[in-house]
């Protein structure tokens, strides 16, 4: 496994670093985008470093980037950034040894969203796409709506940093930030975990993002765990690893046009 820091250039031309870590084999690597939680205003891409990983030993090329926070820069940047990312991996992939026609993106809550809009990404103003082959979300957070009826109490702030004040009272740009509002028939393939007691983020989060992708595309799982709540025991931590790894494995073995 060879792991090193790298760099990617954001749409606003602010240059963000990146981790990367490659199985070290010769062909190129399907790839995963890890991304981090903490609700768009904090966490680190480091926090991801054990998933990337693990994903590493199983073949995957993995990348952990670093995207802006809420408290310098609002929505849509976030979004923007980890789209860049994947742009500058398919510019890149000869120099990476990474199949530009098989990346991934897995993310816990923020990072969930994140990765549930760049597999539903339509964004087709640049000639490279940034719009991933399978999504991997757990406890991700799909629509940004009504917060104080969807949403806990302690996730309010969380929201309305990440969006700004106007926007979060804005019912069309808070349906416009949310992934629910972009499902369509041809979204990439999606499984969705989520603890049943998580009291950070609520499962009926995941349980009608599931229902509109089945609903649209047809390819979703969804797996609630029972007991769990937004941090995970060891054991819910076994069970997601093997549902990752067999989704993956599935979804990320053939190359597909983007």
């Amino acid at each position: 496994m060879l792991m090193y820091p790298d760099e990617y250039v954001s749409q606003e031309a602010v240059t963000l670093p990146m981790d990367v870590f490659h199985p070290g084999t010769s062909e190129a690597a399907p790839a995963v985008l890890c991304l981090h939680g903490g609700g768009w205003r904090g966490g680190s891409r480091v926090q991801v470093h054990p998933h990337a990983r693990r994903l590493c030993e199983l073949g995957y090329a993995t990348v952990c980037p670093t995207y802006r926070l809420s408290a310098k820069a609002r929505y849509p940047a976030a979004i923007e950034d980890v789209q860049a990312c994947v742009r500058t991996l398919r510019e890149r992939h000869r120099e990476l040894k990474i199949d530009p026609s098989r990346i991934g993106a897995f993310g816990f809550e923020a990072g969930g969203y994140l990765a549930a809009m760049l597999g539903l990404d339509q964004d087709y103003r640049y000639r490279i796409s940034s719009r991933v082959q399978a999504v991997v979300s757990l406890a991700g957070v799909f629509d940004l709506t009504r917060a104080h009826e969807r949403h806990f109490r302690s996730f309010w702030a969380p929201i309305e940093d990440f969006l700004g004040e106007e926007a979060y009272q804005s019912e069309d740009r808070c349906e416009e930030a949310s992934p629910l509002f972009h499902v369509h028939e041809e979204a990439v393939p999606f499984l969705i975990m989520h603890g049943a007691e998580d009291t950070t983020v609520p499962v009926s989060q995941s349980e009608g993002m599931a229902a509109a992708l089945q609903e649209a595309a047809g390819r979703v799982r969804l797996h609630v765990l029972p007991d769990e709540g937004h941090n995970l025991s060891l054991e819910a931590w076994s069970k997601i690893e093997a549902y990752t790894e067999k989704f993956l494995a599935t979804h990320l073995s053939d190359d597909e046009p983007y």
